[in-house]
C-alpha cells in the first residue's frame, strides 16, 4: 500500500485560520492583555522595597524581552511560515538568551541583599571591609570569591562574551574552507544548541503575615525596651525577614556608643579623640551613603549635620599596609584622620590608660582642631530617633505579630 502524503502545515502559502490559529492568536493576544495589567499595577506599587530590592527597569526589561519572544513562538503556526528564518534564528539568539541573563541579574540582585543583610547580621564592618587586588592567580581567586553575587553575574557575563568572540573567530575562519552541505549541517547543529533553555527558576511564594491588632506589646516602650535589653532577636529578624538589618544595627551600636563614653565622668584630650574615631567609623559604615555597603535612611538635614561633625575625617575601605617601622606613616598605627574597618576601634575600652607621649603631646592641638567643639557621646541621638520611628511604624508592628504567630501563648 502506497503511503499517503498529508498537506505540510506550515508550506509558506496563506496564514491559518483554522482553529488551531485561532486558539494560538487568542491565547498570545490575552496573554498579552494580562501581562500589560500586571506590569501597571506593579509599576504601581514601584515604592514597595520589594520592588526596589528586585529592580523595576530590570523585571520590565527581562518580562518584555521574554514575552516578545514567546508571542513570536505562539505566532509561528498561524503566519503559516512566513516568518524568515534569519528573523527567526536572531529573535531566539538574542531575546531569549538576554530575557534569561536580565532575570537571572534580578534574582543575583535579591541574593546580594540576602549575603549582605547575613553578613551585617554577623559583623557589620566585615562589608565595609575591602582588600586590595593582587594580580596574581591566588589574588584573582581571592577577588573572586569576595564579590557579591550581583558583581559575580557582571564579571561572568563580560568573561563569557569575550571567550564566546575567541572561539567564534576561528570557527568562522574553519568554516569558510568546508562545503556548503558541511557548513548548513553545522549552522543546524548550532541552531539546535541555541534552543535549549536554561532551567527554570522556582520562587517561593512569601509568606503572607498575619493581620491583628497592635497588643500592648507593639508599643513605643516594648520597643526601647527591646533596644535596650534584647535587639538581637530583633535584628535576626530584620535580617532574614525584611532586609533592614542596618536600621536596628544602627540603634545597637548607637546604644553601645552612648553607654561605653557616658559612663566616664571626664574625658580626657586623648579620649575625645578616640570617641570621635569611633562615632566616624560608626557613620561611614552605617550612615554616610558614599561609603556604606547598606546606610540608613535619614532625613537630609540630619545627615548634613553629621557629615559636618566628622569632614575632617577620611575613610579608607581597604587593608592598610603593615609596616615594619612602626614610625613609619603607612603604618596604620601611625595614620592620622583616618577611619579604617580594618581596625576595630569600638571593642577597646574607653577607659583604656591614655597616657600621652611626647610625640602625642605635640598633636593635641590637632586633635582640638580635628574635633568639632559641639561634639559629643550624644551627635548620634537625632538620627537614632529618626531610625527608632522608622523601626516602629514600619518594622516593629509586623515583628511582633510574627512573635505572636511563633509563640501564641504569649498574647
Amino acid at each position: 500500500m502506497a503511503p499517503l502524503r498529508l498537506p505540510r502545515s506550515l508550506d509558506g502559502g496563506a496564514p491559518n485560520f483554522d482553529a488551531a490559529g485561532i486558539i494560538y492568536v487568542v491565547a498570545a493576544i490575552l496573554y498579552t492583555l494580562v501581562l500589560a495589567v500586571e506590569l501597571f499595577l506593579l509599576y504601581r506599587q514601584r515604592s514597595a522595597f520589594c520592588v526596589r530590592l528586585r529592580g523595576l527597569d530590570i523585571v520590565f526589561t527581562s518580562v518584555s524581552m521574554l514575552h516578545v519572544y514567546l508571542v513570536l513562538v505562539l505566532l509561528v503556526y498561524p503566519l503559516n511560515g512566513q516568518w524568515p528564518c534569519a528573523a527567526e534564528f536572531w529573535v531566539m539568539s538574542i531575546f531569549l538568551p538576554l530575557g534569561m541573563a536580565i532575570f537571572q541579574a534580578c534574582n543575583a540582585r535579591v541574593l546580594k541583599a540576602y549575603e549582605s543583610q547575613r553578613r551585617m547580621k554577623t559583623d557589620f564592618l566585615a562589608g565595609a571591609r575591602k582588600k586590595r587586588l593582587a594580580w596574581t592567580p591566588k589574588g584573582l581567586f581571592e577577588a573572586w570569591l569576595d564579590l557579591d553575587a550581583a558583581a559575580k553575574v557582571h564579571v561572568g557575563t563580560i568573561v563569557g562574551l569575550v571567550i564566546s568572540v575567541l572561539i567564534l573567530i576561528p570557527l568562522r575562519d574553519a568554516s569558510k574552507d568546508r562545503t556548503t552541505q558541511r557548513r548548513s549541517l553545522s549552522s543546524s547543529t548550532y541552531t539546535d544548541s541555541l534552543t535549549s533553555t536554561p532551567s527554570n527558576i522556582s520562587e517561593k511564594s512569601p509568606a503572607s503575615i498575619l493581620s491583628r491588632e497592635l497588643k500592648p506589646k507593639a508599643s513605643m516602650q516594648a520597643l526601647e525596651f527591646s533596644i535596650e535589653h534584647n535587639i538581637e532577636s530583633l535584628i535576626e529578624w530584620t535580617a532574614s525577614r525584611e532586609f533592614t538589618a542596618e536600621n536596628t544595627i544602627f540603634l545597637r551600636e548607637v546604644r553601645n556608643f552612648k553607654k561605653k563614653w557616658s559612663s566616664l565622668r571626664t574625658v580626657t584630650t586623648v579620649q575625645r579623640r578616640r570617641m570621635h574615631t569611633e562615632a566616624s567609623l560608626i557613620f561611614f559604615t552605617l550612615v554616610n551613603p558614599f561609603t556604606a555597603e547598606t546606610p540608613i535612611n535619614i532625613e537630609y538635614k540630619i545627615f548634613k549635620k553629621l557629615q559636618e561633625q566628622f569632614e575632617g575625617m577620611e575613610y579608607d575601605p581597604y587593608m592598610p599596609k603593615r609596616s615594619a617601622s612602626p614610625t613609619d606613616p603607612m603604618s596604620p598605627t601611625e595614620r592620622e584622620y583616618v577611619v579604617c574597618p580594618w581596625e576595630n576601634t569600638l571593642d577597646r575600652p574607653a577607659s583604656i590608660d591614655s597616657n600621652i607621649s611626647g610625640a602625642s603631646v605635640s598633636s593635641t592641638s590637632s586633635i582640638k582642631s580635628l574635633v568639632p567643639s559641639q561634639f559629643t557621646e550624644g551627635v548620634f541621638d537625632p538620627a537614632f530617633e529618626s531610625i527608632k520611628y522608622l523601626v516602629f511604624t514600619n518594622t516593629w508592628p509586623r515583628y511582633v505579630d510574627a512573635e505572636m504567630v511563633n509563640n501564641p501563648r504569649s498574647q
